[in-house]
């Protein structure tokens, strides 16, 4: 954890904000796209959106972009 405050500490603001924009962009493309795998329905059909059987790879995305957004806004004073 220490690495990653300081590879934040040396980033700009406009850097900061970049990242808390892009980063969840680039997580969420990279989640839909093994969600499909794991939803894959007996036909091959790709269903990332299938929340039965992919909840789970749902929740680690929500929580590791919470961290992510955590780690860049904590204590900076931004709003």
């Amino acid at each position: 954890m220490e690495v990653i405050d300081k590879l934040i500490a040396k980033l700009t603001k406009q850097q900061i904000l970049f990242a808390a924009v892009g980063l969840p962009i680039i997580l969420f493309l990279i989640t839909v796209k093994i969600a499909g795998n794991i939803g894959e329905n007996f036909i091959g059909e790709a269903r990332p959106y299938n929340f039965d059987d992919t909840w789970w790879v749902w929740l680690v995305f929500v929580l590791v972009v919470g961290f992510i957004e955590y780690k860049l806004f904590e204590n900076k004073g931004y709003h």
